[in-house]
């Protein structure tokens, strides 16, 4: 290549390869950030100045900017156990690149562009220290978005966390400060730390109660519970996570509650927190954690390690009856019947549950019913779980919330608008209202999906 002057042959050609082969609607996202780490790999090989990456990688660069999922994609690669090197292979010397890029030859009058030809030819090229992770922040412009996605894949880790090890993810913010200064990462000290608090009370709390045995199942402490009634304190089958919810990321909201037995459980460790910190009061999150339980059907016996609090209450309230309406138990549940929905397609493809008719479910005692049941229908498409966290999309959403009484009543007032002059109206109406068009589509197709609105072909009218 250096001999024969094939650069701008090769630059167009990897040019044209990525285009067609890799920056195209059918590929992830995660895919593309890949291929360009792979990318970035090669070139360091190929080309130790630097230059031909600068090259091939604009086309890259400009399309990940366009995909909304480009920055979580970057930190959940970033943070990945199998990409350590990534995080680990750089010094505080890699921030001021970061952070003041090409700044030495800022004040130097003679500076001239660097050519491509002459300098890929050129053995005695300075070799540039190509920091991978500098690369993916370079992306953006600003630092601000991958510390705020930062904040809420940590804050998604450690609530599903099922001890109070945070090594793991203390690592990473370590590491990450050197990246981004210690100031910007204060938020996810404090999570951190709330989580290692945490276990200090608990434990606390537990050993308060003449209880510390962690190898006892929930299933065990209940049961001698209900054979020492008259001593509540000695078993405590729940162990909590206190948050600081001021240095937290918004919680979506939802209206589950624990069923009883687990409430009174839930009041005595309050009642205990309260004793170590007589200023401070707990508020439960009973739709947060993980529950570990034991099923027991007439002919098998199946245990869970890693259920969601939803569906370990749905399938708690099937105890009381064998079958229930969806409808009747979201009401019983106080949820709206689509969070239902989730769990209960859950227990169907473990094969507890089945649907006798629309949205009627009921429990699957015997395995010979499972049998049954298969040749009847194929198994149902699992539901994502609930994502507790609320992302930036949602944060803009709840944001977009303050205008709706305004656009219904424009839009009640006026006739049916298109999302072009409701925007308008906004823009001109209201001194605060700085979202884009795309934002506040994406807010009326909400409005859409909650029987607000109505859409007839690119016009909005109230759902009457």
């Amino acid at each position: 290549m250096k001999k024969i002057g094939f650069v701008k042959e090769l630059i167009t050609s990897l040019n044209s390869s990525i285009k067609k082969r890799l920056l195209h609607q059918g590929a992830k996202t995660s895919d593309i950030v890949q291929q360009y780490i792979s990318l970035i790999k090669c070139m360091q090989i190929l080309d130790p100045s630097g230059l031909l990456l600068e090259q091939v990688s604009d086309p890259i660069k400009k399309y990940l900017r366009d995909r909304e999922d480009t920055i979580k994609c970057i930190i959940q690669i970033i943070v990945d156990d199998n990409n350590n090197d990534l995080l680990e292979g750089f010094s505080k010397q890699d921030i001021n690149s970061f952070n003041d890029m090409n700044m030495d030859d800022f004040d130097n009058d003679n500076w001239m562009p660097e050519l491509l030809e002459v300098d890929i030819a050129n053995e005695a090229v300075k070799k540039k220290n190509i920091d991978i992770i500098s690369t993916l922040l370079n992306i953006y412009d600003s630092k601000d978005m991958f510390i705020k996605e930062f904040q809420e894949l940590l804050a998604n880790r450690l609530l599903a966390l099922k001890s109070y090890d945070t090594k793991r993810e203390l690592k990473n913010v370590e590491l990450l400060k050197l990246r981004f200064g210690e100031s910007s990462l204060q938020l996810c000290e404090v999570m951190v730390k709330d989580i290692s608090s945490s276990r200090r009370i608990d434990y606390n709390i537990h050993s308060n109660i003449n209880y510390t045995n962690s190898n006892h199942s929930i299933e065990d402490k209940m049961i001698e519970d209900k054979n020492n009634n008259d001593n509540d304190n000695n078993n405590l089958p729940l162990r909590a996570k206190i948050l600081s919810h001021l240095y937290w990321p918004p919680f979506k909201k939802y209206n589950l509650k624990f069923p009883k037995e687990i409430q009174k459980y839930a009041d005595i460790y309050s009642k205990k927190y309260s004793t170590l910190k007589p200023s401070r009061k707990l508020q439960w999150l009973p739709y947060l954690g993980n529950v570990s339980l034991t099923v027991e059907l007439e002919d098998r016996v199946l245990s869970f390690d890693d259920l969601t609090p939803l569906q370990a209450i749905i399938l708690y309230h099937f105890q009381e009856k064998d079958q229930w309406e969806l409808d009747v138990l979201a009401n019983e549940l106080e949820v709206t019947p689509s969070l239902v929905k989730r769990g209960i397609v859950f227990w169907i493809n473990k094969g507890i549950m089945k649907e006798i008719s629309k949205n009627v479910f009921k429990i699957l005692e015997k395995e010979e019913e499972i049998l049954i049941d298969m040749e009847e229908q194929t198994q149902m498409e699992e539901i994502d779980e609930i994502n507790t966290i609320q992302d930036s999309k949602d944060q803009q959403m709840e944001k977009m919330r303050i205008y709706w009484t305004f656009i219904s009543n424009m839009v009640t007032n006026l006739g049916g608008m298109t999302i072009e002059r409701i925007h308008q109206m906004l823009q001109v109406c209201l001194s605060d209202y700085k979202s884009q068009l795309k934002q506040l589509e994406s807010f009326l197709e909400l409005m859409v999906q909650e029987n607000k609105l109505e859409l007839n072909g690119d016009i909005y009218t109230i759902k009457k």
